[in-house]
């Protein structure tokens, strides 16, 4: 695994090439990629590990073996590291892997296959399929060998993949969009919380919103967008409700917790939310009842990689990290040993 830390600054300058972010996060996106292969190279050997579960006449013990070949689609706004989150898991549960990374950024998909052939990994453990998701992203989602998808991007896609894969009856791991709601209660220490959703400005600005900052294309490429705050919004804007990446804002009032509860869980999605308050029985009553997969309460997005990572409604089924992750890419299998006479029960008498 230190190659590909090793290969970090050239995976960074991939995915700006693919993508267009920044190197800065890219780089640290290369590093959280290796930390996820590390963490699943440990978890490893304990992937099998059961339970006993005895009774009076058997002795009960369960275990986990690969679920076969598992096909792997991943998008294109982080495609390195969301790879990994994936790969690293399957690998490690004993699943081989044809992986489709999305059309318009499969550079880093070949590094980091090549980097793990060059670590030993057998060829064939790890295949990759480039292609359009119409025809290769289908043709792995209805091929009758291929016994689970693992897919990351929008909602639409997801439901389509769940449809293509119905007749081979594959099981299936969808993460999904989101619109994540930040929800800062007059107690928070400002200083620390808010950071950014996108949407479009003119679609925001035709429905009532407010441009309080930002709002203008930065240089002359027309490439960028200065960050912007859009405020006179309601949730049934546009901006406060569809997924559109970028460096966008859109603040709504509350007066009550129940108010800003319902704003927030007012949404086809479900992915994360954020809770800022100085009253922590407050955060705990607010986060029992706010429909997010994770949530952070005083926190942004720092992320423990044994905890479990997915969302709620739109926003996906099934979970990431840990265990969690094995419980997907494996079957579990339960076998009961006879330690006497196990009564075996006859009907009709």
């Amino acid at each position: 695994m230190w190659r590909r830390a090793a290969r970090a600054e050239e995976i960074a300058l991939g995915e700006c090439c693919d993508t267009g972010q920044a190197l800065r996060f890219m780089s640290k996106a290369a590093l959280r990629g290796a930390a996820n292969f590390r963490f699943f190279a440990d978890r490893a050997p304990a992937a099998r590990d059961g339970q006993a579960l005895p009774s009076p006449t058997l002795m009960n013990i369960t275990t986990r073996v690969p679920v076969g070949p598992v096909g792997i689609i991943t998008p294109w706004n982080t495609p390195f590291m969301l790879s990994t989150w994936k790969i690293a898991p399957a690998l490690a549960a004993g699943c081989t892997v044809v992986h489709k990374p999305a059309e318009f950024s499969p550079w880093t998909a070949r590094i980091l296959m090549d980097i793990a052939e060059e670590a030993g990994l057998p060829p064939g453990v790890w295949n990759l399929g480039n292609g359009t998701g119409e025809d290769a992203g289908r043709a792995l989602t209805e091929h009758p060998d291929i016994r689970a998808i693992a897919f990351v991007g929008e909602s639409k896609t997801g439901a389509a993949i769940m449809a293509q894969g119905a007749a081979t009856l594959n099981r299936v791991h969808i993460e999904l969009g989101g619109k994540n709601p930040v929800v800062v209660i007059d107690d928070a220490d400002l200083a620390t919380a808010l950071e950014k959703v996108e949407a479009s400005f003119a679609t925001a600005t035709a429905e009532g919103a407010t441009i309080a900052a930002g709002g203008t294309r930065v240089g002359d490429t027309g490439q960028y967008v200065a960050p912007t705050l859009f405020t006179d919004a309601t949730n049934d804007m546009s901006i406060a409700r569809d997924e559109i990446f970028g460096p966008v804002l859109t603040a709504i009032r509350f007066t009550t917790e129940d108010e800003a509860l319902a704003i927030a869980n007012d949404t086809p999605y479900g992915l994360t939310g954020y809770v800022w308050t100085s009253d922590i029985t407050r955060a705990m009553r607010f986060t029992d009842r706010l429909e997010a997969g994770m949530i952070w309460v005083n926190s942004a997005n720092v992320r423990h990689l044994p905890t479990p990572f997915g969302g709620m409604k739109a926003s996906g089924i099934g979970r990431d990290g840990g265990d969690w992750s094995f419980e997907f890419y494996m079957e579990q299998k339960h076998i009961g040993i006879a330690t006497g006479d196990p009564n075996i029960p006859r009907l009709g008498t």
